[in-house]
């Protein structure tokens, strides 16, 4: 719900396979989590061939053992974090009222009270369900499309962060989604120099 100082008031509650699929998504985009787990199986291979042409060798093992132990790492760290996290942090499963204006973000919970400035995001990623407003150490705050009640709240919300965090929000192409509402604007309206 949007008031007239241009507050833009929201309330939601995550659910666990909303929040489970969010932390993923994150984690393959941010976290880089495929890159590793490919990096993880190509030294268990080199290290497999390296044994099977080269005969037995403290190399080879250590490629095997550092293979299997960072796969079977960062696989934990893709399918049992995310839930473990939900599961674990009552907090994340409150119901949330937050609050964006000029001044910042406010978030309130039953049991929290906490007020950021904008400063306090460096980076805004837009999808289809969700906004992650990111901060220090590539943590999230997640907004979730869901609790905008009409399109200009979420357009309001939109030009604060474009405002005071990112004028140019990412959208995430994995999904396909783009959004169209939008027109493309150059980043110069000036011909090149062809000279």
């Amino acid at each position: 719900m949007e008031d007239s100082n241009g507050i833009v008031h929201l309330a939601f509650q995550y659910s666990e396979s909303e929040y489970v699929s969010a932390a993923k998504f994150y984690y393959r985009r941010f976290r880089h989590i495929i890159l590793r787990m490919a990096v993880s199986a190509f030294a268990f291979l080199v290290g497999m061939f390296g044994e099977a042409f080269y005969g037995d060798s403290g190399l080879w093992f250590a490629l095997i053992f550092f293979g299997i132990i960072l796969f079977a790492l960062n696989t934990a760290i893709y399918f049992n974090n995310p839930r473990a996290h939900f599961r674990k942090h009552p907090f994340i499963r409150q119901r949330y009222e937050v609050e964006f204006g000029d001044d910042g973000v406010q978030f309130r919970t039953e049991e929290t009270e906490s007020k950021y400035k904008w400063s306090f995001y460096r980076r805004v990623i837009e999808t289809s369900k969700h906004y992650y407003l990111l901060y220090e150490g590539n943590w999230f705050s997640l907004i979730p499309k869901r609790a905008f009640q009409t399109v200009a709240e979420e357009q309001k919300f939109r030009s604060l962060l474009k405002q005071h965090v990112d004028p140019r929000i990412d959208r995430d192409k994995i999904d396909g989604w783009t959004n169209k509402s939008e027109e493309y604007v150059p980043r110069s309206l000036e011909p090149p120099d062809w000279r």
